[in-house]
């Protein structure tokens, strides 16, 4: 739960990243890259500028006619440039790396392909601009599973802007701030995507996890994301108003939103909707949004794992009229008289039941939670004796909720479904 972890930027290192595609290296008869380096004295440093790292006097190579560099260019904390300009560099036959630099300025106009992109923790870097960056291909870095990322960097960063790139892998992208990550043109990602602001206006699958960290921008959108591979993460920060994911149809793993540990209360989301979502493979849990009035999962048919709502004081409507599997259902915390929009079957989600015809499910508290079912329907929760002993409360949260979320502890409701009772 957000509210009781620690924040994550206490135990590592912001990352704005974008990995893609991994391609056969393209470096001259298959060796590996010289590893390269700005002269130790520069101060504005150019590819014809660079020497190897192995010696830091041998001239690393030159930009050839089609505006391939073969090597792999890499500065760190001693290096001295304060710019970096890659000009003329179509192809980058190795990876490029700037780590805790004091370098202000990096020239990547031209740049087209390289095997990968890591950028971390350069204070004084004002832009990222990759105007032509199409993808990744080459020899990669080999401490990153990143082919292109950008690690936390001051306030000073004002853009990082990937415009044409179209499919990558395991695409990590949290620029500082509110500076958003322009991925505008990305439609597939082979592998994990991790944001905090991002335009991804074109994105329609992701075949890892998706998880949008520490939001700061009033809007969560991926308004063309229909499925995702692995597990779906909203940690919301408190100004988070609106989520759009309007084609998000299959989540694979598990959908959590909850709200950052670090950030205060979220009380501007007051309306949360998943309107084409049908299938979630795990479990469907939503928890810690002070100023969530409505749910709506209208379209929702099978859920995996379990489904839980906590901590939602103001949730007065949760609409699940078309679920027909579902593990387990917990329903409660600080909210009182929440509707709960239910199937038309017998009991509503009460009347699921396991594989094995089994409905074993608790004694229905009538105080905090009305069942609805559509129209027509006039069925009321008839629920069997729970032959399980209790289930062990779940502690309540830390810091100012606990003294609400204590003696107003989650609702354990009976619903049933695949074998696991409702908690």
């Amino acid at each position: 739960m957000a509210r009781s972890s620690t924040p994550r930027a206490a135990t590592t290192v912001a990352v704005v990243a974008f990995v893609a595609l991994a391609f056969a290296p393209l470096a001259v008869d298959g060796a590996t890259p010289p590893l390269c380096k700005c002269p130790a004295s520069s101060g504005a440093c150019t590819a014809a500028q660079l020497l190897r790292s192995s010696d830091g006097t041998t001239a690393c190579g030159a930009v050839d006619a089609n505006g391939k560099l073969d090597a792999s260019v890499v500065l760190d904390s001693t290096a001295q440039a304060t710019s970096l300009d890659l000009t003329g560099v179509k192809t980058l036959t190795g990876y490029l790396r700037l780590s805790a630099t004091p370098v202000t300025t990096l020239k990547t106009d031209d740049l087209v392909t390289a095997g990968s992109i890591n950028i971390e923790t350069n204070a004084a870097l004002t832009a990222l601009s990759f105007p032509a960056l199409t993808g990744f291909a080459g020899t990669s870095d080999p401490d990153s599973v990143l082919e292109l990322e950008v690690l936390k960097t001051s306030a000073a960063l004002v853009n990082a802007t990937f415009p044409v790139l179209a499919t990558a892998s395991n695409v990590t992208c949290e620029a500082p701030g509110g500076v958003v990550c322009d991925l505008r043109s990305v439609t597939h990602l082979t592998g994990a995507l991790r944001v905090r602001n991002a335009n991804l206006a074109a994105l329609k699958n992701v075949s890892g996890d998706a998880y949008f960290d520490e939001h700061d921008g009033a809007t969560v959108a991926a308004e063309k994301l229909e499925h995702v591979g692995g597990d779906l993460t909203l940690m919301l920060s408190k100004d988070a108003k609106e989520v759009k994911l309007p084609k998000l149809a299959k989540v694979d793993g598990k959908v959590l939103v909850d709200e950052y540990s670090a950030g205060g209360a979220n009380t501007a989301l007051t309306a949360l909707s998943f309107p084409a979502l049908t299938d979630v493979g795990g479990s469907f849990r939503v928890e810690s949004l002070d100023g969530l009035a409505v749910l709506r999962c209208e379209e929702l048919r099978n859920i995996g794992g379990a489904l839980e709502l906590r901590l939602l004081p103001a949730l007065k409507s949760a609409y699940f009229q078309r679920v027909e599997k579902v593990k387990s259902v917990s329903i409660g915390g600080d909210f009182k008289d929440a509707e709960v929009h239910v199937p038309c079957v017998a009991g509503g989600l009460l009347g699921l039941t396991t594989s094995s015809g089994q409905n074993n499910v608790n004694a229905v508290p009538t105080d905090r939670v009305t069942w609805k079912w559509p129209d027509g329907c006039s069925h009321a929760p008839v629920a069997a004796p729970d032959p399980s002993p209790p289930s062990t409360p779940t502690p309540p949260k830390s810091g100012a909720r606990a003294a609400v979320a204590t003696g107003r502890f989650a609702i354990i409701l009976p619903a049933l479904a695949w074998g696991v009772r409702l908690r």
